[in-house]
């Protein structure tokens, strides 16, 4: 990335993750999951790998689940996870979710999804997944962005299956990944969640990677971990 400067020392970079998180996080209703979101995302898949020591690839950003119905209506509801990615080693989908404050782990949206999970544990879990974004795209005023979502969805799946046996990721099973600072996730998880801190993480990456060929990536590294302190 080209460091431009606003005053001579801080590269935009450094004074974006400042804005998000530094002040970001001390305003009313800013949301400092969505700004960051993009950042963290260009090496999630990089991140997860080293964490799980396989080979991660992400799928999807913002991954609509279909949510239970609540009688009497009828109504089709959804709830998004972070991104959706696959662990090609263990065969294993991972529903990743980000979190930057405590307060920001509603335990209904992690019941939604272990509930999801639930709901679908005696039938293919990439079917069940892939059938439920059919028909959140059908009945979705969106649906011109949903039929191009799915386009890139299945361009990604076509291309992990030039790579794999065709069909494998029927047969994929699901876990929940939990990234955010240390009093959030170091509550005990369910079983299939993994959940990993801000600093944890950084560490984990320190060991694999050079600062000096991944500056970027630890700029953002660094200044999530300051979360764990909070």
């Amino acid at each position: 990335m080209k460091s431009f400067t606003t005053d001579g020392s801080a590269s935009i970079l450094d004074r974006l993750l400042e804005a998000i998180i530094d002040e970001g996080r001390h305003i009313p209703k800013f949301q400092v999951e969505r700004a960051i979101s993009p950042f963290v995302g260009l090496f999630l898949a990089d991140v997860l790998s080293v964490l799980s020591g396989h080979k991660v690839v992400l799928l999807a950003a913002e991954f609509p689940l279909v949510k239970p119905p609540v009688p009497p209506k009828k109504t089709l509801r959804s709830t998004n996870i972070d991104w959706l990615a696959y662990d090609t080693t263990s065969n294993t989908l991972l529903l990743v979710e980000l979190k930057t404050a405590r307060e920001s782990v509603r335990d209904s949206q992690m019941e939604n999804y272990r509930t999801y999970l639930q709901r679908s544990s005696q039938e293919p879990r990439w079917p069940k997944l892939r059938g439920d974004l059919d028909r959140i795209h059908v009945v979705s005023k969106r649906r011109l962005k949903y039929q191009k979502y799915r386009e890139q969805l299945d361009r990604r799946i076509t291309e992990l299956e030039a790579m794999f046996r065709k069909g494998k990721l029927d047969t994929a099973e699901v876990e929940i990944v939990v990234l955010g600072p240390k009093r959030t996730v170091h509550l005990t998880p369910s079983a299939g969640e993994r959940h990993y801190s801000f600093g944890d993480i950084r560490d984990a990456m320190t060991r694999a990677y050079t600062r000096e060929a991944n500056r970027e990536m630890f700029a953002v590294l660094d200044k999530l971990a300051t979360l764990d302190l909070d």
